[in-house]
């Protein structure tokens, strides 16, 4: 396995601390193992579990709860935890301000949201 790999750069992520930094962490972690579903999803999720070692304590907690979370879903399921920061209930309940203006997914075509 190949424990540094790294996206190309029309993948990088470049640190903020915000709570978007957080959502584009997560948009392009789905992204890319989207991308590489059939090839090796292991890379992928050690590279951002690299990044993560970038967020600040509070937003290290925020990508905690959303990659964690159980999602209920019907159909085929694919690990979507950005989606949980554009819902203002969730966030709300987490205490953090929802990210406004999500991504348009190259990948997801339906998801229930108004950003997929």
């Amino acid at each position: 396995m190949n424990y540094e790999w790294e996206p190309d750069e029309s993948w990088r992520w470049n640190y903020k601390n915000s709570v978007k930094s957080v959502y584009e962490l997560l948009y392009i972690y789905e992204e890319l193992t989207a991308y590489y579903d059939s090839d090796n999803p292991d890379k992928v999720y050690c590279w951002v579990m690299r990044e993560t070692q970038k967020l600040t304590e509070r937003q290290t907690q925020l990508f905690d709860y959303a990659f964690n979370e159980k999602i209920r879903h019907d159909g085929p399921l694919y690990h979507r935890p950005s989606i949980f920061l554009l819902d203002q209930l969730w966030m709300d309940e987490k205490q953090y301000k929802k990210v406004k203006n999500g991504f348009k997914s190259q990948f997801f075509i339906k998801s229930g949201f108004e950003f997929v």
